[in-house]
């Protein structure tokens, strides 16, 4: 496999358009040279069979200047990004093998029916489990656990297969250090662990995993580089409704609405995670739960950034465990607000005289 020259081409573009080379020629760039390196660079990217680029620490995907790995596909391929993208792919095809796609943002199709058709099949579950012990219903979730443990190892070996095949090395982003990572060992544990541990991860998983799992359902991530009708999508779309489910089957089947002190037992089953994954941020140069480098998040990625060249990165984990925490209080101000107007309307139908 010939190696893919682009990189160096866009290296060649930056260097005529940087301002330290005006400088020094004592000239302005011209435009149409740029433009035609940008155009060059364009169709080495279309047309060569190069492998994914990496950059940043070893075994770690960032993105290249390009927002696509080469994929041999040609200049004549009409961009798609249509809720049930019918491009020339199959199931199981791997993302950057998937050719027309132009991924979805929020506002997309796909990104409104997930989160619609999720509403009306968590109603319909809920509905019919309402009236299952609550112990049966921990039993549910135990058994759930494992299976994301088992589809979440299946997934990834179905990943790593393209990631080795084009880097020769294994993606160390896919480590299960990301917070929804936790309804494995939470859910897990939920059903089948013994005395505080199990109480903290069910706690977890009926406050943190609701979360978790709507805030990302609101946005799936994996849109933008799935279409739908793919297994890469599919994955997600189960993964995060499964942790809504979850987490609504504990509270339906128990009754009663979590209390602050259920709350933070929440919130302490996340510290116990975080010990985990705040050393190997920093051992190994990863960015899992934002510990690191807060990326992605508005305002505090700078912040981040910052703190770092004023070598005091080690406070920003401290930060973003200060926002959590801010997270799971609203939860408990949330369940407050709603369980106290829960009573008082009891006590009105009370006085009233209506059950």
């Amino acid at each position: 496999m010939r190696a893919c020259p682009w990189p160096a081409v866009f290296r060649i573009v930056e260097r005529f358009s940087s301002e330290d080379v005006r400088e020094d020629h004592a000239r302005p760039a011209s435009a149409e040279v740029e433009d035609s390196f940008v155009s060059v660079a364009k169709r080495l990217e279309d047309y060569c069979d190069c492998d994914t680029i990496l950059s940043g620490p070893p075994g770690v995907r960032t993105e290249s200047r390009f927002p696509r790995p080469c994929t041999g596909r040609s200049d004549n391929v009409e961009m798609d990004s249509g809720m049930l993208f019918t491009g020339n792919y199959h199931f199981f095809d791997y993302k950057y093998d998937i050719e027309g796609y132009a991924g979805q943002d929020a506002g997309g199709m796909a990104q409104i029916l997930f989160p619609a058709a999720s509403l009306v099949l968590l109603v319909l579950l809920l509905t019919l489990l309402r009236k299952t012990p609550e112990e049966k219903a921990r039993r549910i979730v135990g058994w759930l656990g494992i299976f994301l443990t088992v589809f979440y190892a299946a997934k990834t070996t179905w990943e790593s297969g393209y990631d080795i095949a084009r880097t020769g090395a294994f993606n160390t982003g896919l480590l299960p250090l990301d917070l929804c990572s936790m309804i494995m060992p939470t859910g897990i544990l939920t059903g089948f662990g013994r005395g505080k541990i199990r109480q903290m991860a069910a706690a977890w998983v009926s406050t943190g995993g609701i979360l978790g799992g709507l805030a990302t359902m609101v946005q799936l991530n994996a849109f933008r580089y799935y279409p739908m009708l793919s297994f890469g999508a599919f994955y997600s779309m189960l993964w995060h409704f499964l942790m809504v489910f979850m987490g609504l089957l504990l509270r339906v089947t128990a009754g009663r609405r979590p209390d602050a002190g259920t709350v933070l037992d929440g919130f302490r089953f996340h510290l116990l995670f975080s010990a985990l994954v705040i050393p190997v941020d920093f051992l190994f140069g990863f960015d899992f739960m934002f510990y690191r480098e807060m990326g992605g998040l508005p305002f505090l990625s700078g912040l981040a950034a910052s703190l770092a060249q004023q070598r005091m990165a080690l406070l920003t984990p401290v930060i973003m465990l200060a926002v959590y925490f801010a997270m799971y209080c609203l939860i408990a101000g949330t369940e407050a607000l709603f369980g106290q107007r829960g009573e008082t309307h009891g006590l009105r139908q009370a006085a009233a005289g209506r059950p």
